[in-house]
């Protein structure tokens, strides 16, 4: 059957692909065509999907496939949120619903690794910061606000507790328990890895801030968090990396070209925000700006470890930068 043409804009996966798992995908013929469309220069999914750190860690037994994934698609329904709020003339049920369909997103991505309860905080306040403008009186935003909050909150945790099954019985304690454990892994991985080498241990905000620099812009893709096994691994780490890709924006005069990108995109970004007053024509950036200081603040907070995967988030932020 003949297919039209593809094009970089627009582009469905549905449109050339209708099967899962194998039968999913796209002929060569179009696949060329599509990305014979994309600017490695203009496009950030290029610069994503081509970047080292990408390449590596989500090939690898970890979590950090499906939680770049899945904290994307909860941004692009904090956006989806955030423009139905601005279309709301009046009380509407879609708004709580939206809430509780980003609240479900958000929970996928909380599911695929913890650090993403920064999500959401994001889906909140961008919504939040939507309706604050509506010429509606005070008592009618807020109403919209309390329910929009509920859908999130319930959304989300309701898919946490579905997709966690030790949850079903006693949630409460159980959590309590999850928390506990989480703590005390923690606690022994910073033991273990700190008498190892100190250098890891990450013990203030200042030097997760520089780990993070460095490991997004400077540092090669780590193979292994912790240097074990390297008679198995080295051989094979060795032959990923004769493959120039795998390497590529980590050698001058790449780490410096970008560094500077990244900064003047988020001063552009930051001076159109404050200019506009946070109106609505730059809702994207807004979400984003959102997203990549939550993101920011709470791994400069919590991260133990200066393990590469853990700033794996802030990937996918640069390069929209």
């Amino acid at each position: 059957m003949a297919m039209a043409a593809p094009t970089a804009s627009g582009v469905r996966l549905t449109q050339y692909a209708h099967g899962g798992g194998c039968a999913c995908k796209i002929p060569p013929g179009e696949l060329e065509a599509v990305l014979s469309g994309l600017s490695p220069w203009t496009s950030p999914d290029l610069l994503v999907g081509l970047d080292p750190l990408m390449l590596l860690h989500t090939r690898r037994a970890m979590a950090e496939s499906a939680l770049t994934f899945f904290s994307a698609l909860a941004a692009v329904g904090s956006l989806a949120l955030v423009d139905a709020c601005d279309r709301l003339d009046g009380f509407r049920w879609r708004a709580p619903l939206g809430g509780a369909l980003v609240g479900a997103l958000v929970g996928l991505a909380l599911c695929s690794k913890q650090t993403e309860i920064v999500m959401l905080p994001v889906a909140l306040l961008a919504s939040g910061g939507a309706l604050r403008q509506r010429l509606w009186p005070l008592r009618q935003r807020l109403i919209v606000l309390v329910l929009l909050s509920l859908g999130i909150g319930v959304g989300s945790g309701l898919t946490f507790w579905l997709l966690n099954p030790v949850l079903s019985q006693h949630p409460v304690s159980a959590l309590r328990e999850m928390l506990t454990l989480r703590s005390e892994l923690v606690a022994s991985q910073i033991q273990v890895n700190g008498e190892r080498d100190p250098e890891v241990v990450l013990g203030s905000a200042p030097a997760r801030l520089r780990a993070m620099v460095q490991q997004l812009y400077w540092q090669p893709p780590a193979v292994w968090d912790a240097p074990v096994y390297l008679e198995h691994l080295q051989p094979e780490a060795e032959a990923y990396f004769a493959e120039p890709l795998h390497l590529w924006l980590r050698r001058p005069p790449w780490p410096w070209l970008l560094m500077g990108l990244t900064a003047l995109g988020l001063g552009v970004c930051v001076y159109r925000a404050a200019r506009d007053r946070l109106s609505s024509p730059p809702r994207a950036e807004q979400v984003l700006l959102l997203w990549f200081g939550m993101t920011l603040v709470f791994l400069a907070l919590v991260i133990p470890l200066n393990w590469q995967r853990y700033f794996l988030p802030l990937l996918v932020l640069w390069a929209w930068w």
